[in-house]
């Protein structure tokens, strides 16, 4: 038997709110920012626990911080599940590119996260140009 408050409401939301003895908390730090921008306007997505770990593993095995290969990870499980692809698909893309260059993880992680950022704010990087030794000028004589 459970015991109630002395509020006689008997809605589902009342009910459970008077017998939990957890405090409502607001998420702070990083868990607030992840929760202020995943789903600006969006449903929520159920993610796969499993393939997102696989995810944050390959990244991190890869030198990126835990905290970016979260963040990438995240991106990639929540797209892949909108776009019922297998994540699993698309590591193995993108290890297949990284072991011919590195640099090319980076350009296609860069890539991959640009499609789902606003259109406001990018990321990019900065390809090195060739550096041309000879002078280019015009010389009358």
């Amino acid at each position: 038997m459970s015991y109630r408050s002395a509020n006689t409401s008997n809605s589902p939301e009342a009910v459970a709110k008077s017998l939990s003895n957890v405090g409502i908390t607001s998420a702070t730090g990083d868990q607030a920012t992840v929760q202020f921008l995943s789903g600006l306007g969006d449903a929520p997505v159920e993610l796969n626990a499993g393939e997102y770990d696989a995810c944050i593993a390959f990244f991190t095995n890869k030198d990126y911080d835990r905290t970016a290969a979260e963040s990438i990870a995240y991106v990639l499980v929540r797209q892949a599940k909108i776009d019922d692809v297998n994540v699993f698909k698309i590591l193995d893309t993108l290890l297949a590119q990284s072991s011919k260059d590195p640099v090319t993880l980076n350009n296609l992680v860069g890539e991959i996260l640009n499609l789902n950022r606003f259109k406001t704010s990018i990321l990019g990087y900065k390809s090195p140009s060739p550096q041309n030794t000879l002078a280019k000028r015009n010389v009358k004589a």
